[in-house]
């Protein structure tokens, strides 16, 4: 993991919008803000708690999308001019890259709460692309574990799990495992405070992995139990 010391570049923005202040203006507010530090071709992940019931009285993801992208009458395919100056960023542009929901588990059954996250890259350079010009040491550093449990079940689908402690934290540390270099930090970014955390590495041994279990649709005699079958044979 790098240090302070080592962290040159900004390689991503996690936006926590409180559940406390969920009003559109303060949305709009931050996003305003924050998005100025993002590098080009870089994300942004506005992060926040839906509440138990999946119910919230202001539209995070349309008012997001809106924010940075424009209405949707003005958008254009990546690598198009824009139409729109929603920020007031001229020459700056965003697509949406993605959105991602998360359980937050007691254990392997109970459901303690939920979070969801959209996801926005600034056009430029993809993260990847700098494998190009980066050294072996550093290569070697960023490696992500795809051949991992963990990895293929739950990092690489949108819908995460996570138990035991703040996950919101988890939640950015894996979000900075998976979409930065490790010598570039990440910006955990609130209302009113912002902090700096280097690239995480997790354990993937201790990781919570989904299991899918089979119900069966049918419990009892169906127009194709055995039964009807003997008669039409």
């Amino acid at each position: 993991m790098s240090t302070q010391a080592d962290i040159q570049t900004i390689g991503l923005v996690v936006l926590k919008f409180p559940s406390d202040a969920l009003y559109a203006l303060a949305l709009i507010d931050m996003i305003k803000k924050y998005s100025m530090i993002v590098p080009e071709g870089r994300c942004m992940a506005i992060l926040w708690d839906p509440g138990n019931s999946l119910s919230i009285s202001v539209p995070v993801e349309s008012l997001a999308t809106n924010a940075l992208m424009g209405p949707a009458g003005s958008r254009t395919l990546p690598n198009e001019a824009s139409n729109s100056d929603a920020l007031a960023q001229t020459s700056v542009k965003w697509n949406l890259f993605g959105t991602l929901a998360v359980r937050e588990m007691h254990d392997s059954t109970t459901v303690l709460g939920y979070r969801f996250a959209v996801v926005f890259r600034r056009e430029g350079p993809r993260t990847f692309e700098r494998r190009h010009s980066a050294p072996a040491e550093l290569l070697q550093a960023s490696l992500i574990d795809v051949e991992a449990k963990a990895f293929t079940r739950d990092f690489a689908n949108n819908v995460w799990h996570f138990a035991g402690g703040d996950v919101e934290t988890q939640i950015s540390q894996r979000l900075s495992y998976l979409l930065t270099w490790n010598d570039e930090a990440t910006v955990i970014a609130e209302q009113d405070a912002q902090s700096h955390i280097s690239r995480f590495c997790p354990q993937m041994d201790l990781q919570q992995i989904p299991i899918a279990v089979r119900e069966s649709y049918y419990t009892g005699l169906t127009l194709f139990s055995d039964i009807e079958i003997s008669r039409l044979t």
